[in-house]
């Protein structure tokens, strides 16, 4: 038994991306209604984490879900691709923006662990103090490079030669 690679452009390729973004949008969606449901969840730092992941999580799932349906229609060598420059951006500023958004909070879901549990700070310290500069890196930064992004025009199959 040899595995080899498959090859990007394939049906099956296309059909991979689209049942696993399906399935994550579901496990994401299923949490946020989860957090939702309870009655003052949002008031703790971890739910508010977990929640922005979630939905940051949604987002990418989406994008990859869609996969190369929104590379330029004259794109050569890519099965189904039915968009246009504007969608290729789209996509790529939403994969870059909630990507490392999802990235940033699951970082931060880690340090939130360890402050409650190893240095005993309280949650009301963490949401006073350090919560508000969590959300303005991940928030920032992400918006930033995402930004650039567009500005450099790093998202869409445009030849430069």
């Amino acid at each position: 038994f040899r595995l080899q690679a498959m090859d990007v452009n394939s049906p099956a390729f296309f059909v991979l991306g689209v049942v696993t973004g399906l399935a994550s949008v579901l496990g994401s969606t299923g949490i946020i209604c989860h957090i939702l449901r309870r009655r003052h969840i949002l008031a703790t730092t971890y739910h508010r984490f977990l929640f922005v992941t979630s939905a940051m999580d949604i987002v990418v799932s989406i994008v990859g879900a869609l996969s190369t349906l929104p590379v330029p229609r004259d794109t050569p060598n890519v099965v189904l691709a039915l968009g246009n420059t504007m969608t290729c951006d789209i996509q790529g500023f939403a994969t870059v923006l909630a990507g490392s958004c999802t990235w940033f909070y699951l970082f931060f879901l880690t340090v939130q662990y360890y402050l409650v549990i190893c240095t005993k700070l309280e949650d009301r310290t963490i949401i006073k103090k350090i919560e508000p500069f969590m959300h303005l890196i991940a928030l920032g930064w992400s918006t930033s490079v995402a930004v650039a992004g567009l500005v450099l025009e790093l998202y869409n199959f445009t030849d430069r030669s």
